[in-house]
């Protein structure tokens, strides 16, 4: 299934820069270190990591999960290429109770 509404997906700049990319935060610096590593993507290149996204958000191919009070959270696989390789990227979103579009939660190399 398509995310819903996934072309109007939300992606918080914040969200890449000070956590999935950040190397210092204390639960992003794991996904920072592999994104540097194998992909060659760091803060300085985030914008690259936002344009994934937001196409996967668009035209991938989403899994619903769990759904709680919060909301539905949603899986999505994209393969990215970077300057040092391809690897598949786990995204996860989810779209809050009330709302109707999907809000970036985290992303990581798998």
């Amino acid at each position: 299934m398509k995310l819903p509404n996934g072309e109007f997906a939300i992606i918080d700049d914040d969200k890449i820069l000070n956590y999935i990319l950040d190397p210092l935060h204390r639960e992003g610096r794991h996904h920072a270190e592999l994104f540097q590593r194998l992909l060659g993507i760091d803060r300085s290149s985030w914008t690259t990591l936002q344009k994934a996204l937001r196409t996967a958000a668009r035209d991938g191919e989403a899994v619903e999960g769990k759904r709680s009070e919060f909301g539905v959270k949603y899986e999505l696989r994209f393969s990215m290429t970077g300057p040092r390789g391809t690897f598949t990227i786990m995204s996860i979103w989810m779209i809050r109770t009330g709302e109707i579009f999907a809000r970036l939660v985290t992303a990581y190399v798998e």
